[in-house]
């Protein structure tokens, strides 16, 4: 994701990647955390540096369908 300019990054990019992600993630817990950091930072790119017009991340959120295999202990 690193290689984007910040006005390329769209909603269907970010869905991507969370997509993506959660084929190697362990949890659902885990892709939480990632989308926090995202949306943190494109919210602060947004609203304190301006350097975006629109927070893309600002209505994504992980799947209800997703599967994670659940850790037997």
């Amino acid at each position: 994701m690193g290689h984007y300019k910040l006005n390329e990054i769209k909603p269907f990019l970010l869905n991507q990647i969370a997509l993506e992600l959660s084929k190697y993630s362990k949890s659902k817990v885990g892709l939480n955390q990632f989308l926090k950091v995202i949306r943190s930072s494109l919210r602060d790119a947004e609203g304190y540096f301006g350097y975006i017009e629109y927070d893309p991340s600002s209505k994504l959120k992980v799947p209800n369908n997703l599967y994670f295999d659940v850790k037997k202990t």
